[in-house]
Order: structure tokens, then C-alpha cells, then sequence
């Protein structure tokens, strides 16, 4: 009994698990999943089909061992039909990839400028707060110095949100944007 209903539950959730598939795709690999599934979904619906309708004591005649594979044709045949009026195509039409339905465009010519400010200065909520400046331009990077909220730098470039400061004597350094507010160009 727990084996029958085991297998009634896995049949349903094969089968809508696979229409809903089928009806949700988007693109030609989705299709081609849920055809990967469909064997699975055929297998067990095939089980449940023998389980309800054949007699459990009495032997199969060869009469009705036709009709599992009869059931599956027709089945699969239903979803190809259906899978074909949802893309809406004929069997002889050309399936077109997502990308070559994209428009070309040529490169652009010239690379926007980016402002990058003279001076920035040191801003946090709580002035007594350090502010790390760092080797390279991530949180992961090692710290080089601590700076104080208010200092002010020279600004060498803009990387990611973060500005490439020049702190002492020629040595550099990065700052992550939150902490920094750029002074304008004068």
C-alpha cells in the first residue's frame, strides 16, 4: 500500500513538474531539459497506469501489453503538439538563439571621461573613527596606514568606487569611496 502511494505522488509531481516545465520554458535549453525528464515521467505514469487498471492476481494477457506503449505515444505526441503551438512554429521553421536576435552595433569610438577630483577629504559620521587606507583597490587588501575623519589628499585615479590617493611623499594608497568626498576642481 505505502509502495502504491509512493508511487501515485511521484507520478503527479513527475507529470506537473513536467508540464509546467514545458509551459514556463523560455529558451530551447529549457526544452530540451524537460525531453531529458520526460522518460522518468513516461516510466512512472506507465507504473501507475498498470497499478490501477491491471487485475493484481491474475496474469497479463498479450492483448493489453500494447497499451502502456500506445499511452506513451500518445502522450508524447500530445506534448510535442503542444510544446509546438507554445513556440508557435512550424516543424520546418528555424529555431533562432537568444543572441542572434540581438541587434549589432559597432563599438563605441571614444571612452566616456570619468571625473576623477583633484582633492578628496577623509568624511565619516564619527570624527574620532580611522579610516584604512589600503594597498589595493578591495577591503581584502592589506592595510597600509590609518588615516583620521577630515584629512585631505590628492586624488590620482578612480577604480570601483574606490580613489587611488597619493598620502605621504609619493606613496600611494586607496580609500574606499563611502569615506571620501571629493573636493572640486579648481
Amino acid at each position: 500500500m505505502v509502495k502504491k502511494i509512493l508511487l501515485y505522488y511521484c507520478t503527479v509531481l513527475a507529470f506537473f513538474l513536467n508540464i509546467s516545465g514545458f509551459l514556463n520554458a523560455k529558451q530551447t535549453n529549457d526544452y530540451l531539459l524537460q525531453f531529458v525528464f520526460l522518460p522518468i515521467t513516461a516510466f512512472l505514469l506507465i507504473n501507475t497506469f498498470k497499478s490501477i487498471f491491471a487485475p493484481q492476481k491474475e496474469k497479463k494477457t498479450n492483448t493489453s501489453a500494447g497499451k502502456p506503449v500506445i499511452a506513451f505515444v500518445l502522450f508524447f505526441l500530445l506534448l510535442a503538439v503542444s510544446l509546438l503551438a507554445r513556440l508557435n512554429l512550424s516543424p520546418h521553421q528555424e529555431i533562432l538563439s537568444p543572441l542572434s536576435s540581438l541587434p549589432t552595433t559597432s563599438a563605441p569610438t571614444s571612452v566616456p571621461e570619468i571625473f576623477i577630483p583633484q582633492k578628496i577629504t577623509i568624511k565619516t559620521e564619527n570624527p574620532q573613527f580611522m579610516v584604512n587606507i589600503r594597498q589595493e583597490p578591495a577591503s581584502a587588501s592589506a592595510v597600509l596606514v590609518k588615516v583620521k575623519s577630515g584629512t585631505i589628499f590628492s586624488c590620482l585615479d578612480i577604480q570601483e568606487g574606490w580613489y587611488k590617493i597619493e598620502y605621504k611623499d609619493g606613496q600611494t594608497g586607496w580609500v574606499f569611496g563611502q569615506y571620501a568626498a571629493a573636493e572640486e576642481n579648481q
